[in-house]
């Protein structure tokens, strides 16, 4: 009797310890790319907290931009770093769906914090996986030299939950 009740504790004992040692574990963010090479996890911002992230060829980890916004009046998705302007992507439509980025209507554009040159780039996609007329959540991958700043390969990210600014 002693014998079972025993093992019954140290069974509880043994699966309460596994189950919140994972708890502090990093978790990867709705990175929504086909990208498995990224070694280095991020942290979730908490929830109903806007994020966005992004990284340059392809360098981990990934750069979080404090300030993001999407304007409904110009069909853009910004990232702020206070009144430094890192990334503005204007889009044909704020909607969900798929964009192909290219010179025309929908175009993608780097600051580089370290330069004052941008990078546009010209090949790649935006995809919006969400808006419901406040919030929009969605990722990017933009490859190819790009114009501008010649050290850049690529630039790709995600974002969730930014605000939809009139």
């Amino acid at each position: 009797m002693k014998t079972k009740i025993l093992k019954s504790v140290s069974m509880v004992l043994f699966m309460s310890t596994s189950l919140f040692s994972c708890s502090s574990d990093a978790i990867i963010s709705n990175e929504n790319e086909n990208n498995n090479s990224n070694t280095n996890h991020l942290k979730p911002a908490p929830p109903g907290l806007p994020e966005f992230y992004y990284r340059h060829n392809g360098v981990t980890p990934y750069t979080s931009v404090p300030d993001a916004f999407a304007s409904s009046s110009s069909s853009a998705i910004y990232a702020m770093d206070g009144s430094f302007n890192v990334i503005k992507i204007p889009l044909s439509s704020l909607a969900v769906g798929s964009y192909h980025v290219n010179i025309g209507s929908n175009y993608f554009t780097y600051m580089l914090p370290t330069n004052t040159n941008n990078w546009n780039g010209i090949q790649g996609s935006v995809k919006i996986t969400q808006n419901d007329s406040y919030l929009i959540s969605g990722n990017f991958k933009i490859t190819g030299n790009g114009i501008g700043f010649t050290g850049v390969t690529s630039v790709n990210g995600f974002f969730n939950s930014v605000p939809i600014l009139p």
